[in-house]
């Protein structure tokens, strides 16, 4: 019997053949999600028993009336997740060109607290991934039904329609439900 945390991992021979012994990239890069061999499941849906949601490549593209977008608490209005985007205050483009454009969203942080490229957000299918970029105060994550927790610098989490993402200085950034779309 398969144990309950190893059911949605999945392991491709490509994936596994790296050498134990191989460098391992000191690069933020390193953190980014493989979308050829990651599969994103929103952690708030229920489980399906016996599904093979894995290999259904149907749902790549969320239906125009559920665009995803998020608003950020300092007045802005709401952005389309329709690329790659860096938040900070002076946020910068990755190191590493992945060959998709990113969009780099500027926050107010009189004080500093707020690293210059702090949260990454990103649509991987109909979901919305949100990746501390390794920030020097954290990002604390509000996932809709679950109790609040910081990301580890360099950790990323599905962030559903509802998730809340405070990186500081009264800045939240909030994934919106398609419902809430205007």
């Amino acid at each position: 019997m398969t144990e309950p945390d190893q059911q949605d991992t999945i392991l491709r021979p490509d994936a596994m053949s790296v050498a134990l012994d191989s460098p391992v990239p000191d690069d933020a890069a390193f953190f980014d999600p493989d979308d050829e061999h990651t599969v994103v499941r929103d952690p708030t849906a229920p489980a399906i028993a016996g599904s093979d949601e894995a290999d259904d490549d149907e749902e790549d593209e969320p239906h125009p009336t559920e665009a995803l977008r998020f608003r950020v608490s300092n007045g802005a209005a709401q952005v389309l997740l329709d690329e790659d985007v860096h938040i900070g205050r002076n946020p910068r483009p990755p190191r590493l060109d992945r060959g998709t454009p990113v969009r780099l969203l500027r926050v107010d942080s009189p004080t500093g607290v707020i690293s210059s490229s702090h949260l990454g957000l990103r649509r991987v299918g109909s979901t919305a991934v949100a990746a501390d970029l390794m920030s020097t105060n954290g990002t604390v994550v509000f996932l809709p039904g679950f109790p609040p927790r910081r990301l580890r610098q360099g950790e990323s989490v599905v962030a559903p329609p509802g998730t809340r993402l405070e990186i500081g200085e009264g800045i939240v950034i909030e994934v919106i439900r398609p419902s809430a779309l205007g």
